[in-house]
């Protein structure tokens, strides 16, 4: 017996918040999302994206995996806030 796979259609594009390590905020918009991180300490969030992404904010280590397609953004010390533009 033989079973073939269909296709997954996901219609959604763009990022995704995969994981954080403190809690947080998320405020989206339609080409820009803010993410509050809010705790201090080390604070680390993990996007994956389909398309490249622009993140700002103080303070702020974004390590990009192209294979992967992921961003994983890293700060240290107070609460810290990222603005996401894809």
């Amino acid at each position: 017996m033989q079973f073939k796979l269909a296709p997954v259609h996901d219609p959604v594009s763009g990022p995704r918040l995969l994981r954080s390590n403190v809690p947080y905020s998320l405020s989206k918009q339609k080409d820009q999302w803010t993410v509050e991180l809010r705790a201090g300490g080390m604070q680390q969030v993990q996007l994956w994206s389909d398309k490249p992404l622009t993140i700002e904010g103080d303070e702020l280590q974004v390590k990009h995996d192209e294979a992967a397609q992921t961003y994983t953004i890293t700060h240290f010390g107070a609460s810290a806030k990222a603005t996401i533009r894809f």
